[in-house]
């Protein structure tokens, strides 16, 4: 079985993490004494980055990162209103993704990668000014995905039949997520 996860900024723009999730069955053995049959779960991810020139530099609003000892990805897209006010929307995006980066990294040894949790000591360590959409997944091999999601950044599940699920977007108004 094969399930595909694409996780983008500005759902279905230029950046996108994308991970292959593939399930082998295992035959187990419960407490009782009864055999079971069990999926593991592997990811497979990458990701492509197309920035938009700003400033005269390749660097653009959008951010991610791929921990794949974790099996965990995010990206971010900063919010481009904050150039009328002189502020790199894409720093505040890149900072985040950092800090996620290292807070997925560091967590406690041996213990479940909590998106939610990776997503405010993130935004917690992030100081320069700025807002952004965000979406981090990871893959646990006894929860499944797990993931958080601000504003219009988002994910889709994907199987052999087609789509499973869409995240839902989180905005007030175009340039203003939640």
């Amino acid at each position: 079985m094969y399930c595909h996860v694409l996780a983008t900024s500005g759902f279905l723009r230029n950046d996108m993490a994308a991970l292959t999730m593939k399930g082998e069955e295992q035959n187990t053995t419960t407490d009782h004494g009864t055999s079971s049959k069990k999926r593991k779960l592997t990811m497979i991810s990458g990701s492509s980055y197309i920035p938009m020139e700003k400033l005269g530099t390749l660097q653009g609003d959008d951010a991610h990162f791929i921990c794949a000892e974790k099996k965990t990805v995010g990206v971010a897209d900063g919010v481009g209103g904050w150039s009328q006010h002189g502020i790199d929307a894409g720093e505040y995006a890149r900072q985040l993704m950092s800090n996620a980066e290292y807070a997925v990294v560091n967590g406690e040894p041996n213990s479940k990668v909590d998106p939610r949790k990776v997503l405010d000591a993130a935004y917690s360590k992030t100081k320069v000014k700025g807002s952004s959409t965000a979406c981090i997944l990871t893959l646990d091999q006894d929860e499944g995905l797990t993931t958080v999601n601000m504003g219009d950044s988002g994910f889709l599940v994907i199987r052999k039949d087609g789509d499973v699920y869409k995240s839902p977007i989180q905005q007030y108004s175009f340039n203003c997520p939640y």
